[in-house]
C-alpha cells in the first residue's frame, strides 16, 4: 500500500489510475479531489475491482488542496492464517487517505478475483470476510455478500481493511407438500417409481417361494437318505448276527 501511495504522490486529481503488477501482488492507485471520491472506480488486470459508494466525515482539513489517494492491492495467495487456498479467494486490500490520514468510514463495493466453475457458483455458498488486525482473526461484520460468478466474488463493505472470501458446500433439499400426494402417486400404471416397486416386490416374493421350495426338497431328500442309511445299517447288523 505504501508503494501504491508513492505511485500517485505527484499525480494530479482525476488522472488515470496507475497499475503495477508483480508475481505476488497487483497494485492499482489513483488520486482524486477530496469532494470527488464518491463513485471512484479502480480495476486491475487480475480482475480485482472496487467502487467507492460513500465516505463518512473526514478529519482532514477542508481547506487542504492535497488530493485523496486511493490504493487497491490484490494478491492471489491467502496471506493470513486460517485461509485455505482450496476454498478461499486471494486477498484484496483497499486504502483511502486524505492529508496522510487513513479513512475507515468508507463504504465500498468490490470484486475479489477467484476462478470458479459454473457448478461451484451454483452449488456453493459464499461469504465475505475481513482480517481483524487487533483480534488476529477473520470476521464478517460490516460485510455483505452480493454475488458470485466464474471470475470472482462480489462483496459490499462499510469499512476498509484486508478482504477475502471463502466457500462452503450448500445442500439443496427437495421438499414434498401435501398437494404432491394424490391417488395417481400410488398407481403403478401412472407412476414409474411405483411400477418399479411393484416389480421388485413380485420378484422378491417369487425368490422367497423358490428358496422355500428348494429348502423343502432338500430336506425331503436328506430324510430319504437317512432312512436308507438306517435300513442298511440294520440289515448289515442282522446279517452279521446270522453269520456268527
Amino acid at each position: 500500500l505504501a508503494l501504491g501511495e508513492a505511485m500517485v504522490s505527484d499525480a494530479f486529481a482525476g488522472e488515470k489510475q496507475i497499475e503495477v503488477n508483480t508475481p505476488v501482488v497487483q497494485i492499482v492507485a489513483k488520486a482524486e479531489n477530496q469532494d470527488g471520491i464518491n463513485g471512484t472506480k479502480l480495476e486491475s488486470s487480475s480482475g480485482a475491482a472496487m467502487t467507492i459508494s460513500s465516505v463518512g466525515t473526514s478529519t482532514a482539513s477542508s481547506s487542504s488542496t492535497a488530493p485523496t489517494t486511493i490504493v487497491m492491492a490484490s494478491a492471489e495467495d491467502p496471506l493470513y492464517p486460517g485461509a485455505s487456498k482450496a476454498n478461499s479467494s486471494g486477498i484484496l486490500t483497499i486504502e483511502v487517505k486524505q492529508d496522510g490520514q487513513k479513512l475507515h468510514n468508507v463504504s465500498v463495493s468490490m470484486k475479489i478475483p477467484k476462478t470458479l466453475t459454473q457448478e461451484e457458483v451454483n452449488t456453493q455458498s459464499f461469504r465475505c470476510r475481513y482480517w481483524n488486525e487487533s483480534q488476529k482473526q477473520w470476521q464478517d461484520n460490516g460485510l455483505t455478500f452480493l454475488s458470485a460468478s466464474t471470475s470472482g466474488i462480489q462483496c459490499f463493505s462499510t469499512h476498509l481493511t484486508a478482504f477475502s472470501s471463502d466457500a462452503g458446500v450448500s445442500v439443496n433439499v427437495n421438499t414434498i407438500g401435501k398437494d404432491d400426494v394424490t391417488k395417481d402417486t400410488f398407481d403403478p400404471r401412472k407412476n414409474p417409481i411405483m411400477r418399479s416397486i411393484a416389480v421388485a416386490l413380485v420378484v422378491y416374493f417369487l425368490l422367497i417361494f423358490i428358496a422355500l421350495w428348494f429348502d423343502s426338497h432338500n430336506k425331503h431328500t436328506r430324510n430319504r437318505a437317512e432312512d436308507y442309511a438306517k435300513f442298511w445299517r440294520y440289515y448289515n447288523r442282522v446279517r452279521r448276527l446270522r453269520l456268527s
